[in-house]
C-alpha cells in the first residue's frame, strides 16, 4: 500500500517493505537485509535498493500463531549469517552464498540477542544471564560462559510492514 512519508526527529522513511509475520531484530551484511520471522521460522533477505524480498530461508522448523510471545535475532560474520530461533531452541548458521541454511544447532534454553565473530557465535538465553558460545567450524554449542549480565534491547514488534529505508536531512 502507499503510505504518505513519515517523519521524526529528522529522518524521513522513503520505502517499506512486506516482510514474514512477526519480524525479529534484523541485521545489516552481504549486501542484504536479514529480517527473520518470530512466527514461522523463515528468514528474508531484502534488497535495500529495490526494496524487495529477494530470497526466503526456511531456518528453523517450528511455527507458532501466538503474537508478540518470541523474538528471533540475527547477526552476521565474514562468512555467515546466524539465526536465533527463539522458538525453535536453536542457533542456525546461513550460508548466504547459497541462502540456505546449512547448520542447525540446538541450545539448551531460547536463544536471546546474538552476535557474531570469524570464528564463532555468541547467544545469551532468554531470562538467564548465561551465555553460549556456538563453534563456526564444528556447527555446534563449543563453550557456555559463567555467568554472565546480559541485557537486550529488543522488544517485539507487531505489524506485518517492518524494515525501512531511512536517510538523514
Amino acid at each position: 500500500p502507499k503510505l504518505p512519508p513519515l517523519e521524526h526527529n529528522g529522518l524521513t522513511v522513503t520505502g517499506w517493505t512486506a516482510v514474514d509475520r512477526q519480524p525479529g531484530n534484523p541485521v545489516v551484511g552481504f549486501g542484504s537485509v536479514w529480517v527473520p520471522s518470530s512466527a514461522t521460522g523463515w528468514l528474508d533477505r531484502v534488497d535495500p535498493r529495490s526494496l524487495r524480498v529477494v530470497a526466503r530461508i526456511r531456518s528453523a522448523a517450528v511455527s507458532t500463531r501466538a503474537e508478540n510471545q518470541y523474538f528471533d535475532s540475527v547477526a552476521v560474520s565474514p562468512e555467515a549469517v546466524w539465526h536465533a530461533s527463539d522458538l525453535g531452541n536453536l542457533v542456525v548458521r546461513i550460508d548466504p552464498r547459497l541462502n540456505r541454511a546449512v547448520a542447525r544447532i540446538p541450545v539448551p534454553g531460547r536463544p536471546d540477542a546474538i552476535a557474531a565473530t570469524a570464528s564463532s557465535a555468541y547467544v545469551g538465553l532468554f531470562n538467564t544471564t548465561r551465555v553460549i558460545r556456538v563453534s563456526a567450524t564444528s556447527a555446534r554449542e563449543s563453550s557456555a560462559s559463567p555467568p554472565l549480565r546480559t541485557a537486550s534491547g529488543s522488544s517485539p514488534t507487531a505489524g506485518r510492514l517492518f524494515w525501512s529505508s531511512i536517510r538523514s536531512h
